[in-house]
């Protein structure tokens, strides 16, 4: 990776943790997630003082990739398209993150070193708890903002062969799942904000 310019190295450390966050969030492990960040971010030729926008983009996406091909390698058959829309309900019937109760002040919390540390740790706790992956289109749609497109592309390219069958449409359906299994989780943690608070927070936001 080109570092130059970097002065102290403020740059490529904030990127190194952002980058640790996200493959966290992700993986689970913090020891893998580590090897991962170190693995991404010896093949990427951006560079993050020159280039900070595009090397940003490019970090993520060898991070997610590498992060989804580690989990299709310990869970065969978790990213099989049929197997993760198969339970899709009703409780959510378009990609909105506030039916979910999930506010952008929690999403910006998830990657950010210098956010509230007790809104980072609540939704990723929640997060952990749903199936491999609807974690991995979670992340894709709601935190990175990737299109259903996009996010089908990437589990199809670093899937493997069980995830050839992800479309837009399977996106779609997941990441309603997602937000589903989210809602209720977090309707019943303990200091829940009442529905109503949750989406006023999120219209106003």
């Amino acid at each position: 990776m080109a570092t130059e310019g970097c002065g102290d190295g403020r740059v490529i450390q904030g990127m190194a943790l952002e980058l640790f966050q996200l493959a966290s969030l992700l993986i689970g492990e913090e020891s893998k997630a580590m090897l991962l960040i170190e693995d991404s971010l010896a093949t990427m030729d951006a560079d993050p003082c020159a280039e900070p926008t595009a090397a940003r983009a490019q970090a993520r996406k060898v991070v997610v990739e590498g992060a989804i091909r580690t989990l299709a390698q310990q869970s065969p058959g978790a990213f099989q398209a049929s197997a993760a829309t198969a339970a899709a309900g009703p409780c959510v019937q378009d990609d909105d993150l506030q039916a979910a109760g999930v506010t952008p002040e929690q999403l910006r919390n998830l990657l950010d070193e210098h956010g509230r540390p007790e809104l980072r740790h609540g939704l990723r706790v929640q997060l952990e708890q749903l199936p491999i992956a609807q974690r991995a289109v979670f992340v894709q749609r709601a935190v990175l903002g990737q299109s259903n497109d996009a996010a089908a592309q990437l589990l199809r390219e670093a899937a493997g062969p069980d995830a050839s069958g992800w479309t837009a449409e399977t996106v779609s359906g997941t990441f309603r799942q997602a937000l589903c299994s989210l809602a209720n989780a977090l309707a019943h943690a303990p200091g829940s904000a009442s529905a109503a608070s949750v989406s006023s927070a999120v219209l106003s936001a």
